[in-house]
This record gives C-alpha cells, sequence and structure tokens, in this order.
C-alpha cells in the first residue's frame, strides 16, 4: 500500500484524526492515542493501524520525558517496567489472531472505561505495592501493544501512590517511552511493521507534529481541566461507537 493508491478521502480523514490527536497531546500532555484509535479502527485493520499508531506516539513520548526528565521517578517504574515486558507480547498476539469484529468489541470496552477512569478520577487503595506494579504493569503493557490505550492502570496506580503532578508526567513519560520502544520491537519480530505501516507514518506524521505544536500554543487559552472533560467525554462516546459497530455486525453474521 502506498499513498497514491489509498482513497483520497481515507488519506484526509486519517490525516485529520491524527491532527486533531495532536492537539489534544499538545494541550493535555496525554490522549494522543486514546483519541485517535477508536475512530481510525473503523477505517483499518488493527494490526495495520495500532503498530503505526505505536511509532508516531514514540516521538510525543520522547519529546515529553526529555523536557521533564530532571523531574523523573525511575525507582517509581521498575516493577511496573517488568509487568509491561510480560503484557507486550500477549497483546501483540491478541492483534495478529482475534478476529476484527471481537477485536472492536474488545477495544471499545477497553477505550470507554479508560476514559470513565479519567474522567471519574477513580482511585484503588492496595497495599502489596509489588505485586500490584507488576499486574498493572502487564496491564497497560498489554492495552498499549493490542489497543494503543495502556494509560488508564498506570493514572490508577500513580494515583494512589500520591506522586506529584510534575514527577507524574516525568516518570509516566519515561514508562510509555521504554514501553513503545518494546512494542515496535515485538512488532517488528511478529511481522507487523511493513510498508503499509511506514505508508501511515508517512500520512500522519506532520500532521502530528503540527497538531502538537498548535496544542502547546493554545493550551493558555483553555480551562485545562474543562478542555480535558470535553475530550474524554468524546473518547468514551466513541468507545461505546465501536461497541454498537461490533455488536451489530455480531447480530449480522
Amino acid at each position: 500500500m502506498n499513498i497514491i493508491s489509498m482513497d483520497l478521502i481515507i488519506v484526509l480523514q486519517t490525516a485529520g484524526v491524527i491532527f486533531l490527536g495532536g492537539i489534544i497531546q499538545g494541550i493535555l500532555g496525554m490522549g494522543f492515542s486514546l483519541f485517535a484509535v477508536p475512530f481510525l479502527l473503523l477505517l483499518y485493520e488493527p494490526k495495520s493501524i495500532i503498530p503505526p499508531l505505536i511509532c508516531m506516539s514514540l516521538v510525543f513520548n520522547g519529546l515529553f520525558w526529555w523536557r521533564w526528565r530532571k523531574d523523573t521517578e525511575i525507582n517509581q517504574i521498575n516493577r511496573l517496567t517488568w509487568g509491561a515486558l510480560i503484557g507486550i507480547p500477549i497483546g501483540v498476539i491478541v492483534i495478529k489472531v482475534v478476529p476484527k469484529i471481537i477485536f472492536l468489541l474488545f477495544a471499545g470496552i477497553m477505550i470507554s472505561m479508560s476514559g470513565l477512569i479519567y474522567l471519574t478520577e477513580f482511585k484503588i487503595k492496595f497495599k502489596n505495592k509489588t505485586s500490584v506494579a507488576m499486574i498493572v504493569g502487564c496491564l497497560s503493557g498489554l492495552l498499549s501493544s493490542a489497543v494503543g490505550t495502556g494509560g488508564a492502570p498506570i493514572v490508577i496506580y500513580f494515583k494512589n501512590q500520591n506522586i506529584k503532578k510534575l514527577n507524574f508526567k516525568a516518570t509516566i513519560s519515561l514508562f510509555f517511552l521504554i514501553t513503545t520502544v518494546v512494542c515496535l520491537g515485538v512488532y517488528y519480530a511478529a511481522g507487523l511493521l511493513t510498508m503499509s505501516s511506514i505508508t501511515l507514518i508517512k500520512i500522519g506524521i506532520i500532521p502530528l507534529m503540527i497538531g502538537g505544536l498548535i496544542g502547546e500554543k493554545l493550551t493558555p487559552f483553555f480551562s485545562q481541566y474543562k478542555f480535558e472533560r470535553i475530550c474524554l467525554g468524546i473518547v468514551v462516546i466513541s468507545g461505546f461507537w465501536l461497541i454498537y459497530q461490533s455488536i451489530h455486525s455480531i447480530i449480522k453474521i
């Protein structure tokens, strides 16, 4: 697949979704994949779109972590990272073997749940931090490699740690930088990084960067809390729309 052979409408829709995701990421410091995935899954097969999105998110994760690197608390992500190393290959298997209709149902549930978790600022109290960190890391790694949205378990975990906001941003950026690099390695080994992936990266990388820069410039003009609520509301609705689409397709079979 190359850009010339693709339908112009699909190219514009893809670039537009990624551009809007970049703006959201630039304003909030999160949310690119969570916003983009449900829309792009309606245009592409999961194994065609998730790896390129993960590859593009590497740019943001790297830039954000480098900016905030002095505030990173590396000791907070040791167990999380080991857990993610277990979950990532499982997520890749899900992409490769699960039929698209079932995958859309799974993705819709995970995306809508993630949005609701962010919206409600859900917290869980736990005592055994070591085992919980491994489980949370595993779940995040699975969701990152399978759906491209592994942030919700990590956010819940860090909220329980009472970590300062800037430390949280720096530390979570490093965690996702590491897991993104691992994801790409596993994708490559599984044969999921193809010429189609490169084509989609070519379509999306410039809109993503422009959107991110615009988002950063727009940040002072928005109430971050209200904008976050609106974006997460869209994410939840899009997740439920994926669930509806998959159930509708299953009923028609």
